[in-house]
């Protein structure tokens, strides 16, 4: 799925990492990292992102540029 999805904005900040923290004795923790997230072609996002398909300007509306297009089609 998520072949006809569009992203619209900005490339992405990239973290990909899907982490579970586990509490130990002593007040210490331990951190595992135990997934990574994909794009739609299954290639990892860390330190990445997520390029847009339609790049946006920080100052423009995403939202009204992404109603535009959906108009168009």
């Amino acid at each position: 799925g998520g072949a006809n999805v569009r992203v619209f904005g900005q490339n992405t900040f990239g973290k990909g990492l899907i982490q579970d923290l586990y509490a130990l004795p002593g007040g210490c923790g331990l951190r595992i990292s135990t997934g990574m997230y994909a794009d739609r072609q299954g290639r990892a996002i860390h330190n990445v992102g997520i390029a847009p398909d339609a790049a946006i300007d920080p100052k423009a509306d995403a939202l009204q540029a992404a109603l535009q297009y959906l108009k168009s089609i």
